[in-house]
């Protein structure tokens, strides 16, 4: 009898897939193996890639990573194919071992993954290109893999072709274009290429990696160090992935005598034909584009101690490969904070890669990439030994715990770090079995009491208080609650940027004073709003729990993360409380308290009535957890600093960013989330003509005052969906912080209205920008609270910029009036680069004010920066240093837009204030990226009245103890009421609520 699996029956090729996505067939087992939510964006982009098809000749082969095909054996019609890899009934079966002998093998690719590559390809083809996805045996060797690519270009295609690859699926890339030798692959872009190697197959070959332990606990015979020996151990493609060169350390890989001893061991011949394979490769030239992976826990060392390797664990990398291991010289490398896994299917990756192709560049992703200053974790093998030892019942997981396992495969370990912090946690799912496939109870954890209270969190009996950010929203709620106890300690450290919100991150401030009980505050980050869920806070009180475990805290107290985005208190409580078990049931019988603080009578009550039923239901998800009490204490009225939730914001947000659009199109998905306490979140995609935009942004140029309102509905409605139109309208009277990409920073968002209303008059408008995690910002608390502005003025320093000298007159004379301003003036000559170094490493400055050019390099931003006399003053120069000012204030004729993506072929010349905002962007970010806290700037230059009358009124408010936001928003208004279009010219970066001094 044939054995078939739902696997085999889905398994079919990429165009059968993409039809059923589109006509809807075979829904239910689509919507089991994508879950509900990736099935509807499938389906939609299935639906817009058959308009597109045939639209654009040139075509795309899609190389997948190792294990990126599936593997099998084909059977006679009409049966479906046998897919050994991955099917994770065969792999219980201990079927997995079909693929150990690879030179006489009958096993076939059938295809490449789906989940990993399916949205890439319908991205592409929504984009017009003709696409192919590229299956191939994965395990042999890279050599002939590449020779078998490079056959299959010349047979089947008469024109030339793009090639986008992910991990191995690049070095194959590189193979297959020396073998061709011509110009048949016009581009080739990369994604998590191991261009040098990386640890992961170390371990994988030591039966350590994380994916062969977590495909051992799947297997039912057989052992992960029985996998990584006689499996993994034959395959010629994972050696030519090992770490090579000077990018191995002190150790040679490609020798058997410098692995250890015990354990399972490599294939010594293998090894030796593995060895020097980057000389059999093409190298890079201006074909070539590369993705690299960043700001994930990645092993980037590995040292032998005795007769195991020792492995080095930082954030310098994508959780599988090194950065330095990734980044080819000579090739334009770019860089994205995104998991290796994730880079193919990362919605602001793709439409990156869709730049590429079209041109060979792209500002949706970083150009320059600084190394990551997290602590290190060294692990040891017998450390990753004692991980996924339990055996997964595969039957009887339900549909959601499969996905989450298959998309955890390759994942990395979980390792605590000195600083609290937290990355992705590896969280077990399933119950444990035995050899004959019965359902075994393990010992139950300890004791779990759950306790709803009425209290002030601030005064909870407890030893940690826990509380929830949201990435890019300034702190609130409990937060400002227990900040406003232990003295602004928070605060402080949410304007440095000390704190980044990204989901499972975890951040302790001790909290020596001002709460009753407590000694440490824990910051449980939640990613960014717009995909704020279930498993986010699942995530985070996961990662809280293994947090407290490694400090020896038992007793937390917190409120309900996310109430205040409008998730419900009860859906709040049961995915904390499903995170909190998932951590206790990997082991410890210690007993736990947490105590949810509600202070809402009527919110507790509700939930009171409701949580015995949700605490059942999770109790019977982790038959192996602690053993749950719950317990409903004290109705007294709380007092007024108390908070119920974590992430009331008191600005509205708007989070926007590029997704893959035809040809000719831009569509761009902005997420709002609501102020004040009836908070909510709205996410919409708006689709428009890139040339419509490029229009109306040519007739900023000639604008009035009285036509700057006609101007900005107009905005509105080419570049917002309505629903967001009428959303942000409704919340007008609160403070508007708009989260952008690289795409969004071109638009004139201080110029936007609204049935009328300005919010950047109104209630106030910054923006933040979303390109990469921004460093700690590095200003000095001293001259924080120091009574005097001390602003140091450097102006026309190429000596062509007559108005700025008028500046120069203007602003001396403006500051003298002011008793506590202190002013320090370099012009024309003088300003050089090192003069102005020396001026802020003195440490004596709250503000540059600097008048004249901007230097852009296109996709560089570091690179970019301010115009000295005899070069450039760029980011990496401020970044270098160990203090900046807190506030750069460029009144200059160009300044204010993050990298912009490529230039599309339709676009005509655009006159001057559009120019400027296309093409003098990178200041803005190359000085925050330098470590300043706020920058202020403008697009075009402004009149003599208008700019005395801004500065006067910033730097006035600056100096009273105003908030950054404020102060901003006065001096706008005064130049609004000269009747000048120049107020909407101003445009502020950073925390609206930061203080550039903080009095009394």
């Amino acid at each position: 009898m044939t054995h078939v699996t739902p696997y085999d029956r889905l398994a079919v090729d990429a165009e059968e897939m993409e039809r059923l996505l589109a006509s809807g067939e075979q829904a239910r087992e689509l919507i089991n193996y994508f879950g509900p939510a990736e099935y509807e964006e499938l389906a939609d982009l299935a639906r817009a890639a058959r308009h597109r098809r045939g639209a654009r000749a040139e075509q795309v082969y899609v190389v997948p990573g190792i294990m990126g095909s599936q593997l099998g054996l084909r059977r006679e019609a009409p049966s479906p194919v046998d897919v050994i890899w991955l099917d994770p009934i065969d792999i219980a079966f201990g079927r997995l071992f079909a693929l150990r002998h690879v030179p006489e093998s009958r096993i076939v690719p059938l295809g490449v993954l789906p989940f990993g590559y399916l949205r890439l390809k319908l991205e592409l083809e929504r984009a017009g290109y003709d696409v192919t996805l590229y299956d191939y045996d994965w395990r042999r060797g890279v050599d002939e893999l590449g020779a078998t690519l490079a056959a299959r270009l010349h047979a089947r295609t008469q024109e030339t072709v793009h090639l986008v690859a992910h991990s191995l699926g690049g070095l194959v890339a590189r193979a297959a274009l020396r073998a061709l030798r011509t110009d048949k692959v016009a581009r080739l872009v990369m994604l998590g290429t191991p261009h040098f190697g990386s640890f992961a197959p170390v371990q994988a070959l030591r039966g350590v990696y994380p994916l062969v332990r977590r495909i051992a606990a799947l297997d039912l015979r057989h052992s992960a160090e029985e996998l990584a020996t006689q499996l993994f151990a034959g395959f010629e493609s994972i050696y030519h992935l090992l770490p090579a060169g000077v990018h191995a350390g002190a150790q040679d890989f490609f020798d058997p005598a410098s692995w250890p001893g015990r354990g399972p061991q490599p294939v010594p011949a293998q090894l030796a034909t593995a060895r020097g394979l980057d000389a059999r490769l093409a190298p890079a030239d201006e074909r070539v584009c590369n993705v690299v992976g960043v700001g994930q826990d990645t092993v980037t060392g590995a040292v032998r101690r005795g007769e195991e390797f020792e492995y080095i664990v930082t954030r310098n990398g994508d959780g599988t490969v090194p950065a330095a291991l990734a980044t080819l010289p000579g090739a334009r490398n770019y860089y994205f904070a995104a998991a290796h896994s994730e880079l193919p299917r990362n919605r602001q990756v793709l439409p990156a890669i869709v730049d590429l192709l079209a041109g060979g560049a792209t500002d949706r992703l970083a150009a320059h990439w600084s190394t990551s200053r997290a602590p290190l974790v060294q692990v040891s093998e017998a450390r990753l030994r004692r991980t996924h030892l339990r055996k997964i019942d595969w039957a009887k997981l339900s549909p959601r715990e499969r996905r989450e396992y298959l998309e955890q495969l390759n994942d990395p370990p979980h390792f605590a770090r000195t600083t609290g912090k937290w990355s992705r946690a590896a969280g077990r799912v399933g119950a444990a079995t035995g050899r004959d496939g019965r359902r075994r109870r393990g010992p139950r954890a300890g004791a779990l009491e759950i306790t709803l209270s009425a209290g002030d969190i601030t005064r909870a009996n407890a030893e940690a208080l826990v509380a929830a950010v949201l990435q890019g929203v300034r702190p609130a709620g409990a937060i400002a609650a227990i900040d406003a106890r232990i003295g602004g300690v928070i605060g402080r450290l949410a304007a440095q940027r000390m704190f980044s919100g990204e989901a499972g991150s975890v951040t302790a401030i001790p909290a020596v004073r001002g709460v009753t009980h407590a000694h440490t505050v824990l910051l449980a980050g939640l990613g960014s709003f717009d995909r704020l869920g279930g498993a986010a806070l699942e995530l985070a009180a996961q990662n809280v729990v293994r947090w407290c475990a490694q400090s020896r805290i038992r007793r937390i107290a917190t409120v309900l993360w996310g109430a205040g985005t409008g998730i419900s208190p009860e859906r709040s409580f049961a995915d904390q409380l499903r995170g909190y078990l998932r951590a206790l049931s990997e082991g410890g019988q210690d007993s736990w308290r947490v105590v949810f603080c509600v202070p809402d009578p009527r919110q507790l009550a509700r939930l009171a009535r409701r949580a015995p039923r949700l605490v059942a239901e999770a109790g019977q998800a982790f038959p192996e957890g602690p053993a749950v009490t719950l317990s409903v204490r004290g109705r007294r009225r709380p007092s007024r600093a108390a908070a119920g939730d974590d992430a009331v914001p008191q600005t509205t947000h708007l989070l926007m960013h590029e997704e893959a659009a035809p040809r000719g199109m831009l569509a761009w998905r902005c997420a709002v989330l609501t102020a004040g306490r009836q908070a909510a979140v709205l996410s919409e995609v708006q689709t428009f003509s890139a040339r419509a935009l490029d229009t109306h942004l040519r007739s900023l140029e000639r604008l009035t005052f009285a036509q700057l309102a006609a101007f900005g509905m107009r905005l509105a409605e080419v570049v917002l969906h309505p629903s967001v139109r009428a959303l942000l309208h409704a919340t007008r009277e609160h403070p508007l912080a708009i989260v952008h990409d690289a795409a969004g920073s071109r638009i004139p968002w201080e110029a936007l209205c609204l049935r009328g209303h300005f919010p950047a008059a109104g209630r106030g408008m910054s923006r933040r920008y979303t390109a990469g995690e921004l460093p700690v910002a590095r200003f000095s608390e001293r001259r924080r609270r120091d009574g005097t502005l001390a602003v140091l003025l450097v102006t026309n320093p190429t000596g062509d910029l007559p108005g700025a000298d008028l500046e120069r007159e203007r602003l001396t004379k403006l500051l003298a009036r002011l008793p506590a301003a202190r002013v320090t003036s370099i012009q024309g000559a003088a300003a050089t680069r090192a003069r102005i170094l020396a001026e802020i490493q003195s440490g004596t400055y709250d503000a540059i004010h600097y008048a004249g050019h901007a230097a852009f390099e296109a996709g560089a931003p570091a690179r970019s920066g301010l115009r000295c006399s005899d070069a450039t003053l760029t980011g990496e120069d401020l970044g270098g240093l160990a203090q900046v000012p807190a506030l750069v204030v460029f009144n200059a004729c160009e300044s204010a837009r993050i990298r912009r993506r490529g230039s599309r072929p339709h676009a005509a010349r655009l006159p001057a204030r559009a120019e400027r905002m296309r093409t003098h962007a990178g200041v803005a970010e190359a000085v925050l990226r330098g470590g300043v806290a706020c920058y202020v700037g403008t697009y075009w230059p402004v009149g003599d009245a208008e700019a005395l009358a801004f500065s006067e009124t910033l730097y006035a408010r600056m100096l009273g103890g105003v908030a950054m936001g404020d102060a901003v928003l006065a001096a706008r208004r005064a130049v609004r009421a000269l009747r000048s279009i120049d107020w909407a010219d101003y445009v502020h970066y950073g925390d609206p609520q930061f203080l550039l001094k903080e009095l009394g």
